[in-house]
């Protein structure tokens, strides 16, 4: 049987390292770009940046307009030249190109890096920058686990011939990617980063917005799927002292220049 208590145990040495929430930039803000902050989420990571470009302008988008509605009622005392947007990725377009792109939240199974490589390429001015975070590792005890869920008798059908396919590339793999779409690499850092939710219903909205598995099953399903692989991910995880959950994984951070 797979010893999900020791494997878990060797992960947390490994990558028991946490970092804040905005550790994960690597583009040095300079105090007057336009920005635009791709998967912004609940709009944290875009009110830091507006934070530091105060002579600039910054668009939190996000393709889910729930949590737009979220992010703006989140950070309604927000400085002025901070907005944000409801976009579907594919429509993302506007009528000014940006000094800087930032995705330090990208949804890796919606959105695979090619699309949004060229995508941003189209954003940015000449010479502008991309600043991006990716899932770089997951966890083998995080798949292990969803593996394990699948095979129940309550999942098992729907994923008889299903290829998660987790959307993850080598460093190598996305430093020509980024070649071939007109970019320069400046800067790439491999790094643990600790996720900590204060609740399961926010640890469930993480999972649901990147889970491969989700793809076969219907949607009506998702929820209970997801709460599952919850139930077991806390037997091998548990929560704190505190009551929170914590997700650890490697991401891979780079900085590119468009040519």
């Amino acid at each position: 049987m797979f010893n999900f208590m020791k494997l878990a145990s060797r992960f947390v040495c490994l990558f028991a390292t946490s970092c804040s929430l905005f550790s994960q930039a690597l583009y040095t803000f300079k105090g007057n770009e336009k920005v635009l902050d791709v998967g912004c989420g609940e709009g944290d990571s875009s009110l830091q940046i507006a934070r530091i470009v105060r002579k600039g302008a910054v668009i939190g988008v996000d393709f889910s307009k729930h949590v737009i509605e979220k992010a703006k009622s989140k950070h309604l005392q927000a400085p002025s030249h901070l907005s944000f947007r409801w976009k579907d990725f594919k429509e993302l377009s506007f009528a000014e190109a940006f000094d800087v792109v930032t995705c330090y939240n990208l949804n890796q199974s919606l959105y695979a890096p090619s699309d949004v490589f060229k995508k941003v390429g189209c954003l940015l001015k000449p010479k502008g920058f991309l600043d991006v975070e990716l899932f770089f590792k997951v966890p083998i005890v995080v798949k292990s686990l969803l593996k394990a869920l699948t095979t129940e008798e309550k999942w098992m059908d729907y994923f008889l011939a299903f290829d998660p396919n987790w959307n993850i590339s080598s460093e190598e793999d996305y430093l020509k990617l980024l070649t071939s779409l007109n970019f320069c690499c400046i800067e790439t850092k491999k790094k643990p980063k600790e996720q900590i939710f204060l609740t399961e219903e926010s640890f469930d909205a993480f999972l649901t917005a990147w889970i491969p598995y989700l793809k076969a099953i219907p949607e009506s399903l998702h929820q209970q799927f997801v709460k599952d692989f919850i139930k077991r991910y806390l037997e091998v995880f548990p929560k704190d002292s505190e009551g929170n959950i914590h997700f650890l994984a490697e991401k891979l951070n780079i900085l590119a220049q468009k040519n």
